[in-house]
């Protein structure tokens, strides 16, 4: 029974979304492919197919669909690992279907934790200078793993880190000419949230607002 053929009766180009093809099976609507996945797949109008044979174009189609999906996003910027599996999990892919899409794109280094943890903490030197606990915390959300975050972040320094808040401290208007007790409260919740560790918040303090330096 399960090697019963049905005959593909019409494939027809979708008419709000040209790029995608309904196919009809017995005169009725079976399911629907991409242009792509009706090209490589080769199917036409009266071929007999098998429900097995059926099955398989539907998930090659939501193969396309998802790896068409993940490179539209990394179009956009850089992506970890989990954050493509966790935007095709909102899509609705399957669980198979998001495995396969990785593995497509962890092989043609497409995505790769190692480089994104580079350019995640070299951007946010440039762009938004943090502690490196804030670091830490941004890439574990990320979905990285910790081996590669403790790589990139044990070449920050103290000094690095001390320079960094310092910089920032400095370049903040409403920092400037505070009594060093007021300092002492809102810069070091400032850069305390910023995951700058106390010894160094306490440094930038006395630094530049501690009487008599």
């Amino acid at each position: 029974m399960t090697n019963l053929k049905k005959k593909i009766t019409e494939i027809r180009e979708q008419k709000k979304k040209k790029n995608r093809f309904n196919v009809f099976i017995d005169e009725k609507f079976a399911f629907s492919l991409s242009k792509e996945s009706v090209v490589d797949s080769g199917i036409k109008t009266g071929d007999l197919l098998t429900q097995a044979q059926i099955d398989e174009l539907v998930f090659l189609d939501q193969g396309n669909r998802a790896y068409n999906k993940a490179l539209d996003l990394l179009d956009y910027r850089p992506r970890s690992e989990k954050e493509i599996k966790d935007k095709l999990k909102e899509k609705n892919f399957e669980g198979k279907i998001i495995e396969e899409t990785i593995k497509k794109l962890l092989n043609l280094n497409l995505i790769n934790d190692s480089e994104f943890a580079k350019m995640w903490v070299e951007d946010r030197k440039k762009l938004k200078p943090i502690g490196k606990k804030v670091l830490y915390l941004e890439l574990i959300k990320k979905g990285i793993k910790k081996e590669i975050i403790e790589e990139f972040l044990e070449k920050i320094t103290e000094e690095d880190e001390l320079k960094t808040a310092l910089n920032l401290v400095k370049g903040k208007r409403k920092f400037q000419s505070l009594p060093y007790e007021e300092a002492y409260k809102k810069v070091g919740s400032f850069l305390s949230r910023r995951g700058f560790p106390y010894q160094t918040v306490k440094e930038v303090i006395d630094k530049l607002y501690k009487k008599n330096y």
